[in-house]
């Protein structure tokens, strides 16, 4: 007897359909061939109009390649997972009973539409569903492709059993991407691709022409005809350029607009929108009805077609602006949209391709009642947001790992790194973020009342004495749980050096914690940040390291370690970037460079950390080392000199441990000021800077780190400059806020805090004290467990600190001009 076929993912689809279902399908099985997944494709014939079709191309180009296998229907197939696509397919009878066994069922509503002026996509779940479930002898489950559909389907069919997850659409993110100029042309380029049919139009000549102006400053391409605005219009205006459907291809449409206004009746709710996606991955500026709010989040503009030439304007006239809008499209695109993302969601339903060799990793962690087998000790709660990085989670470990014995730690992180925190020790749970639950901006409030549950349970059963929190914008509810439970203490780990002018809605959240402790940056001097005001209540302690220096890897054993050879120079390469595409083009730039200005002769090595949040999608370079290991900090003796961003842990690690460094800061718009933490460095002469990798500011900075005497004069700045660890310090005031009974030990705690920082702030507490730190009789700061870590008070002050009366901060929260 011939065994099974087997496959990771069966699709079931009508193949001969040519729409974005089958495209956006094909991207999926693009994506799960890059990542070792086998797909294998049964067709069936669904209601499709003008007779038989050939199969749709790019099914075709997969199945051509080797990336995609078609099912007989008479053979024995079994899979781990069945994603039909096309829900009307089923309501025609079939000429055959497939032979597939799976263990998972998925039914993708792709569209669900109730009148038929606007949309054929008309069917009735329930007997889609029932005829499904006969045809394959199985209970499938849907799933909506977006928040759109679910809600059209509940509003018709409120008892249907819906998955609370969404299968939305993907995309290869790095190949349609477009490298645009910094301002708009003129006239401005909007356009538009979708099918000429009434449903895809405004029906009302007014909204039409706001949305597709006639007036000669902008210039209007449509691909895919224009029948039926010339049924509405009579004419078409003389600045529209008009091609067929299909005419060339989306991308290469896509060049030639910047702006990609859609707008349609107003009956229809589009299930997704694959041609939106298209445009934004491109880097054009979609301009959507707001209901597409809940599909595409941040990664377009929602307004009225009366409102589309103002943006279209505003756009044209602030690249700071634009290249915003451009930035925050392409990160959620990343997150949410692209082919990475599909694959943590093909890996979360079974797990890894089959036959795939599973390295060794810790065991998952187990939510358990620390009170059972830790009775006596002190809980200690810490909360962290997810962020771009590693940066909010690896802080409060920081904070962790230097609390005495006396005390218990426990983790809630938004972070997908969630196993690091198991791995170094610590008992963790995950919560995923609003945008990880698919709720749009507007939907927060609803994100929150779970997430109120789920702390609330926490709260319950794991009683801690004080619950930490680093978060950028701090849950709203954080208020409401402080007064729902006054025995315990919320501190807010707040760091500063926040863009100038930026004053996100979080900063009102600082009257939901009894205190702040901000872990100080270097560059605290040219802080211009709104976090210069609040300081009133606030524990400012030195820079914070994860790792410290009396505990690196002596240099031949992290050498070792790391497969970096016992002798020569060696760099590391500390980056992050958007995508795995521009990460590996800066590395390879940079390398060439290191290359170039190392000489011949020189014995140089480079070596790149693979991220734990991106190291599946991050392939080999040649000539770099690259290895998955956290915390890199830990093998910082293994390393001559570094280029690496400018995030917080970064650069203060890196100083920290003295480690010649380049810091280039990303190109964000995130309320971190990476620009001017990275300016700081040469200023203060631990270090060099450059806006951006290709750039001569950049060469030279290479030249700098890689010259002997230069380096041996940053590092000395680098070690003076930061002389301890204010983790030690962050974690001495947690532990006092938690005894919450001797105010007068935070007080002495605060003052060395100021002094060690190099910087004298007057701090302000009604309930506790007032007055000001004398940095004169400080001889040490103190750190947890009754450590201190010394400091000879005839030596020179920190170079953060020697310049730090160039900003003043008052009691009053006014700040000096």
């Amino acid at each position: 007897m011939t065994s099974p076929q087997f496959f990771d993912v069966v699709v079931v689809t009508d193949s001969r359909l040519v729409g974005g279902g089958n495209k956006s399908l094909a991207q999926e099985i693009t994506a799960q061939a890059a990542a070792g997944y086998t797909t294998g494709l049964l067709s069936l014939s669904g209601p499709a109009r003008g007779g038989g079709r050939p199969i749709d191309s790019s099914l075709q180009a997969l199945i051509e390649s080797g990336q995609l296998t078609m099912i007989r229907p008479d053979q024995d197939t079994e899979a781990n997972l069945v994603i039909a696509r096309g829900p009307s397919m089923f309501e025609v009878a079939q000429p055959f009973k497939p032979r597939l066994r799976a263990r998972h069922w998925l039914l993708v509503a792709n569209a669900f539409n109730t009148s038929r002026e606007v949309s054929g996509m008309l069917y009735d779940p329930i007997e889609v569903e029932n005829r499904a479930a006969e045809l394959f002898g199985h209970q499938w489950t849907w799933i909506p492709l977006s928040t759109v559909v679910r809600q059209n389907m509940l509003r018709s069919y409120p008892k249907l059993n819906l998955s609370a997850h969404t299968w939305s659409n993907v995309i290869n993110t790095s190949d349609w991407w477009i490298d645009r100029p910094q301002t708009l042309k003129r006239p401005i380029r909007l356009g538009r691709h979708s099918r000429d049919a009434p449903g895809k139009w405004p029906s009302d000549e007014a909204e039409l022409l706001s949305a597709y102006p006639s007036d000669p400053g902008f210039e209007v391409s449509i691909m895919g005809g224009a029948r039926t605005p010339t049924g509405i219009l009579g004419a078409l205006p003389d600045n529209w350029n008009v091609l067929p459907f299909g005419a060339m291809s989306p991308k290469d449409f896509l060049r030639e607009v910047d702006i990609y206004p859609y707008f349609h009746h107003p009956l229809l709710k589009e299930a997704f929108g694959r041609a939106v996606l298209e445009a934004v991955a491109t880097g054009a500026i979609a301009i959507l009805p707001h209901y597409f709010e809940a599909i595409f989040y941040e990664a377009a503009i929602y307004a009225e077609p009366r409102e589309v030439a103002d943006i279209a304007g505003r756009l044209a006239e602030s690249p700071s602006y634009l290249k915003e809008r451009r930035d925050e499209a392409r990160n959620l695109l990343e997150e949410r949209f692209s082919h990475r993302s599909h694959i943590e969601r093909i890996r979360s339903l079974i797990g890894p391709p089959r036959g795939t060799v599973i390295p060794a990793a810790p065991s998952v962690p187990v939510l358990r009642d620390i009170s059972l087998t830790d009775s006596g000790k002190t809980t200690v709660l810490f909360y962290t947001d997810n962020g771009h990085g590693l940066g909010h989670v690896s802080r409060l470990m920081a904070y962790a790992k230097r609390l005495s014995p006396a005390f218990q730690p426990y983790f809630l992180t938004m972070s997908e790194a969630y196993h690091l925190v198991f791995e170094q020790g610590f008992p963790v749970e995950y919560f995923p973020s609003a945008k990880k639950m698919g709720f749009p901006a507007k939907q927060k409030p609803d994100w929150e009342e779970i997430f109120y549950l789920r702390m609330t349970m926490m709260l319950d059963r794991l009683n801690p004495a004080v619950v930490i929190v680093d978060h950028v914008n701090p849950p709203e509810i954080l208020r409401l749980l402080k007064q729902e439970y006054p025995a315990i203490r919320f501190v807010w780990s707040r760091r500063g050096l926040w863009r100038q002018h930026r004053k996100p809605a979080g900063l009102r959240m600082a009257d939901s914690f009894h205190y702040v402790i901000e872990p100080m940056d270097l560059a605290a001097a040219i802080d211009m940040g709104f976090t210069t005001r609040q300081s009133q209540g606030t524990v400012y302690v030195p820079p914070v390291s994860l790792v410290q220096r009396d505990e690196l890897i002596p240099q031949a054993e992290a050498r070792a370690a790391l497969g970096l050879p016992e002798t020569g120079t060696v760099v590391l390469l500390n980056l992050s970037a958007d995508s795995t595409s521009d990460l590996v083009s800066m590395i390879l730039r940079i390398k060439t460079l290191l290359l170039k200005y190392a000489g011949e002769d020189e014995n140089l090595t480079i070596f790149a950390p693979r991220h734990a949040l991106h190291s599946a999608e991050l392939g080999q370079i040649d000539g770099v080392v690259m290895k998955p290991v956290y915390p890199v900090a830990l093998y910082a003796r293994a390393f001559d000199a570094a280029i690496s961003t400018a995030g917080y842990n970064s650069y203060h690690e890196l100083v920290h441990l003295g480690i010649p460094s380049v810091f280039v800061a990303r190109a964000t718009h995130t309320l971190d000021d990476q620009n001017r933490r990275a300016s700081f460095a040469p200023i203060a002469g631990f270090g060099r800077s450059a806006q951006q990798i290709d750039s001569l500011e950049f060469e030279e900075a290479l030249k700098a780190v890689l010259d002997p005497q230069q380096s041996s004069r940053m590092r000395a700045a680098a070690l003076e400059a930061s002389p301890v660890n204010g983790a030690n310090t962050a974690a001495a005031a947690i532990e006092i806020i938690a005894d919450n009974s001797n105010p007068e030990s935070l007080e002495s705690l605060l003052q060395a805090a100021t002094f060690a920082t190099g910087e004298l702030r007057s701090i302000n507490n009604d309930e506790m004290f007032q007055g000001e730190s004398n940095p004169e009789t400080m001889q040490s700061s103190v750190s947890a467990s009754g450590r201190t870590e010394q400091r000879n008070v005839d030596e020179p002050p920190p170079v953060a600190g020697s310049m730090s009366d160039t900003t003043h901060v008052y009691t009053d929260g006014a700040e000096a001009q």
